[in-house]
């Protein structure tokens, strides 16, 4: 199991040690280098072995008496020190602290460019505007403290985690509006701690070998800062909270897995960039949050009922106990697009909730989703970490997906709690709008209840966005998508102008080949239309209503024939 492959591992890095080893002396013979020079050499690499070999044995007697989850949550260790499977990265971080400068200059434009128009399309109701007015990585790269190597069964990729922490001299000053006034806000002090993933893919025959480097964090990483401001205006009620909070939203979701950075090694088709980019989700994952046992905090007594958080990627919710005590129970279930259930995690922490100061952490862990079985519910008792005593009693349950519609026919029933199925939006472009002059364009899309918002084109009679969206599904017969496209007025007051909307019944996606370009209905003139792909994944195992048959319209829209599809496969 894990404890072969962990020993097979040891001995694959200590066989290449070796054969490194000798092949130096190799070179000291083949160029009649002096012996003496090698001396110092040997003696120092066996002194080496030595004490890593004393080391590793204290790791493994200590390893015995302590729990592994205990010490894999100190931070003052690194990761490859509680597990055998993660190897320490000393010489990445040698390499880093050189390039750190040159690196430091390029990161500092790309956050400039790449996270102002995110910054503006998610501003808090407070808020007008936000922007960097001086930015500054400080002189101190982040530590690499190890990393992990998967076996995958697809030969077309290499997947690696590397577990880091960056604890630098980040500076960032800010200028924040709110109405007719403005002020300076101060970001310093940031720390973060997680693990970055890796994808090396396609594998390609030329130099330098790898076709693009795929970059995301793999789950919501600890995040802290100290966030500093004109006093009067720091002290007005809420809003550091809401700074704070927005802030770190903003980090999360422009790097956490499944959002990504695509770093192109060589020339590559468009629909494989899009398809690194935009990964499919493969399932849901269900939470059922039941309960916490004797939940303690220092003050020895709960401020208020516990709060706890639910998060597996970019994606979290909150749920609040009934009532003051350390043991609280919610009963609340919660559901969850997966992407890669073999390497996602569930993290839960609970929370004191402070209405006035930064809520108490009362304790945190994380549960693998591969540890959820398909169709069927897992209970889980976890041991909160970094805290002296608590539980969570935790039941989960993985539902893939299939891999496309032509798997099974028929309309899929509605679960009862549930969803069967999960819409996936690829919105490219609009063209043919005329209008008498460019605006700021974006548009909101919406399934059922649940609504999402592009981000905004500014100043163009052409937006292009290429973005998806994953909407949940409830009940394929009566829910439809529906896309209306605004232009943006200046001030936060107006109501922004409705251009045109485009409904699609979800029930069509199942029986015909859904068309790529989409008629703006409403527009006041012109023919505009919506380059948008949509595609329906029903779970694998639910039932379906094979006799339904529904009168579809027929399709008189422009043909797609040459249009980019963002869906590959």
């Amino acid at each position: 199991g894990d404890s072969f492959a962990a020993m097979s591992n040891a001995y694959v890095v200590r066989f290449f040690r070796v054969l490194s080893f000798l092949f130096v002396v190799y070179l000291f013979g083949r160029f009649g280098l002096h012996w003496s020079i090698l001396v110092p050499l040997i003696l120092g690499w066996i002194v080496l072995e030595k004490r890593q070999m004393r080391f590793q044995q204290k790791i493994q007697s200590f390893l015995f008496v302590q729990d592994r989850k205990k010490l894999a949550s100190l931070p003052e260790l690194p990761s490859w020190v509680s597990f055998p499977e993660v190897e320490p990265l000393d010489w990445l971080n040698v390499v880093l602290k050189k390039m750190w400068p040159y690196i430091n200059q390029t990161a500092v434009e790309q956050i400039r460019t790449s996270t102002h128009s995110i910054i503006q399309n998610n501003l808090p109701t407070l808020l007008t505007s936000l922007e960097f007015t001086e930015l500054d990585m400080g002189n101190k790269p982040p530590l690499f403290t190890g990393m992990k190597t998967y076996e995958r069964k697809n030969k077309d990729d290499m997947l690696f985690d590397c577990h880091f922490v960056w604890d630098g001299e980040f500076v960032a000053l800010m200028k924040a509006k709110v109405a007719l006034s403005s002020f300076d806000l101060g970001l310093t002090d940031l720390r973060i701690a997680g693990s970055v993933r890796i994808l090396a893919k396609p594998l390609v025959s030329r130099p330098p070998f790898i076709g693009a480097l795929s970059i995301s964090l793999v789950n919501r990483p600890d995040i802290d800062f100290t966030l500093k401001g004109i006093a009067n205006i720091m002290e007005v009620p809420g809003l550091h909270g809401v700074l704070r909070n927005f802030l770190t939203n903003t980090i999360v979701n422009m790097l956490v897995f499944p959002e990504r950075i695509i770093v192109p090694l060589v020339d590559l088709p468009p629909a494989t960039i899009d398809a690194l980019q935009n990964p499919e989700p493969t399932g849901f994952l269900l939470v059922n949050l039941v309960s916490g046992r004797s939940l303690k905090v220092a003050d020895a007594m709960l401020r208020s009922a516990p709060l706890c958080t639910l998060q597996v990627g970019n994606q979290s919710y909150r749920a609040t106990a009934p009532k003051r005590t350390a043991d609280p129970t919610w009963e609340a279930t919660f559901e969850f697009v997966v992407h890669d259930a073999n390497v996602q995690k569930l993290k839960l922490e609970v929370f004191d909730k402070d209405q006035f100061d930064i809520d108490q952490s009362l304790g945190s862990c994380e549960i693998p989703l591969k540890s959820s079985e398909d169709g069927a519910w897992i209970t889980h008792l976890e041991t909160l970490n970094r805290v002296s005593t608590g539980q969570l009693v935790v039941r989960t349950m993985y539902k893939p997906l299939e891999k496309s519609m032509e798997e099974s026919a028929g309309l899929p029933l509605p679960e009862e709690r549930f969803s069967c199925a999960l819409l996936r939006v690829a919105l490219i472009k609009l063209t043919g709008l005329v209008s008498a002059q460019p605006a700021d364009i974006y548009c909101e899309l919406t399934v059922s209840n649940s609504s999402q918002q592009t981000s905004v084109a500014p100043y163009t009679n052409e937006p292009e966005w290429g973005k998806h969206f994953d909407f949940r599904v409830k009940d394929v017969s009566q829910e439809k998508l529906t896309v209306k496209v605004f232009a943006k007025q200046p001030l936060k007051l107006l109501k922004n102008i409705l251009l045109g909307t485009v409904e699609v019944p979800l029930d069509e996606l199942i029986y015909r080949t859904p068309k790529t370009l989409w008629p703006l209905e409403g527009a006041a003139t012109g023919q505009p239309l919506l380059h948008m792909h949509v595609k329906l994944k029903v779970l694998r195992d639910i039932k379906r209503l094979s006799s339904f048959k529904r009168d579809l319209p027929v399709d008189s829209s422009p043909s797609s024939e040459g249009l980019f599809t963002p869906f590959p496969r």
